[in-house]
């Protein structure tokens, strides 16, 4: 009864896919309020949108890493599947490098007209 249960609980473990759940924190970074600066010139206002959208961008990592990891130590990933993941966080096509780059651009554009 019990390699039944045990065997059981390995077919409904829920395969992780990196690629999928990237794109959803992606979707979620697109959608944010913070996506854009504030329509008013106000420098504090700037400063602190700026703050705020690279702290969500942060913290939207840190869950996909820590999820990746999760997922990793429960057996849901390939190995393989899972140092692709690692690698793909260092390239430059990055989703979070390139949310932190699209900010920091926003940021430096509005920073001039103020």
């Amino acid at each position: 009864m019990i390699k039944n249960k045990e065997h059981i609980e390995t077919i409904l473990k829920e395969h992780y896919d990196p690629r999928e759940d990237r794109e959803r924190v992606v979707r979620n970074l697109m959608f944010s309020g913070f996506t854009k600066p504030p329509l008013k010139r106000d420098a504090a206002v700037l400063d602190s949108w700026y703050r705020h959208r690279v702290g969500e961008i942060a913290r939207e990592e840190q869950t996909y890493r820590q999820r990746l990891e999760q997922a990793r130590k429960e057996g849901n990933i390939d190995e393989t599947e899972y140092i692709r993941a690692i690698m793909d966080l260092g390239t430059s096509s990055c989703p979070f490098r390139k949310a932190r780059q699209e900010a920091s651009e926003l940021y430096s554009k509005e920073r001039k007209l103020i």
